[in-house]
C-alpha cells in the first residue's frame, strides 16, 4: 500500500466517522429537546360521536378514545407506576 492510497483511506474513514457523529448528535438534540408529553385533540364526527385522540411520542402510539373517562383511565395508567 502506498502512502496516497493510505491518506485516501484515513480520509474516508474519517468522513465516515464524522457523519455519524453529526447523526449521532442530531438524534441527542432531538431526544432531549423534544416534548416527551403527550398530545390529545377532541373531534366530533359528521355523525356527532365524540373522539379524544391521544399521540404518545414516547410509545409512538395513537389511541382512540370515545369518552373523557377513557382519557383519564389512559393517563392514570400512564403515569401511575405500581
Amino acid at each position: 500500500m502506498t502512502t496516497t492510497d493510505s491518506h485516501v483511506r484515513n480520509h474516508q474513514w474519517l468522513q465516515k466517522l464524522t457523519k455519524y457523529l453529526d447523526r449521532l448528535e442530531c438524534a441527542m438534540i432531538r431526544f432531549f429537546t423534544t416534548d416527551h408529553e403527550p398530545k390529545i385533540s377532541y373531534r366530533i364526527r359528521r355523525n356527532g360521536q365524540e373522539r379524544w385522540i391521544i399521540t404518545d411520542p414516547d410509545s409512538h402510539q395513537r389511541i382512540v378514545c370515545t369518552s373523557e373517562s377513557e382519557v383519564r383511565f389512559w393517563l392514570d395508567q400512564r403515569y401511575n407506576v405500581h
